[in-house]
């Protein structure tokens, strides 16, 4: 199939599976396409096809059950949330989103890295009950003035192994609020004693 697709307003599936699918699959401005129900909620992205997501576009994942999949296949999203009480999602290769906001339920690295290339926020956490479950895998955060915003650490922990990682060499200053939760790595690139590219840690962690 290579009609295009778009999300021309607010829209909602159980899940979303793009095999050999090979046009265009847009999410325009200022709209949200929510995937996911207490059913499943799994999206499948395919080498063959281009995924365009407008910068203001959102993806909102909200299934409420375990075991959900994600398959980026080197696409990227941009505005990407994660609000399903309950649930869990897979990363099934390393994946690139845009700013992210894990608000509830088990973002699972699965083995796999996570990319966030966000300037100014690339994660945040909304007020529920959320897991970072990082395994071995690295969370790079590559925007300028990349913040790592724990702004809601009631209900939000922290597994495995993996490093979060400030890669960004620009003059940008970039910033840590951990919130007091417990992580097992953190890396820095470029992060310098100098007055500019500073990483500032906000609070006790």
């Amino acid at each position: 199939n290579s009609g295009n697709i778009t999300v021309a307003a607010n829209g909602a599936c159980r899940s979303a599976d793009f095999t050999n699918y090979a046009g265009v699959f847009a999410v325009n401005a200022a709209r949200t396409l929510t995937i996911g129900d207490a059913g499943g909620g799994s999206l499948k992205l395919v080498s063959g096809m281009t995924f365009s997501p407008n910068n203001s576009g959102r993806v909102t994942f909200a299934s409420t059950l375990t075991g959900n999949q994600i398959t980026m296949a080197g696409k990227s999203t941009t505005l990407t949330s994660f609000n399903g009480a309950g649930g869990s999602w897979l990363l099934q290769d390393n994946a690139t989103f845009g700013a992210i906001t894990l608000t509830n339920g088990t973002l699972d690295f699965n083995g796999h890295n996570l990319t966030s290339n966000s300037v100014g926020s690339p994660f945040a956490t909304g007020t529920g009950t959320k897991v970072l479950a990082m395994g071995g895998g690295t969370f790079t955060l590559g925007g300028a003035s990349a913040n790592f915003n724990n702004v809601a650490p009631t209900g939000f922990t922290v597994t495995g192994t993996g490093a979060i990682a400030f890669t960004d060499t620009t003059a940008a200053d970039k910033s840590f609020t951990g919130g007091g939760a417990t992580y097992y790595n953190l890396s820095i690139t470029g992060g310098g004693l100098g007055a500019t590219n500073k990483l500032i840690i906000v609070g006790s962690n």
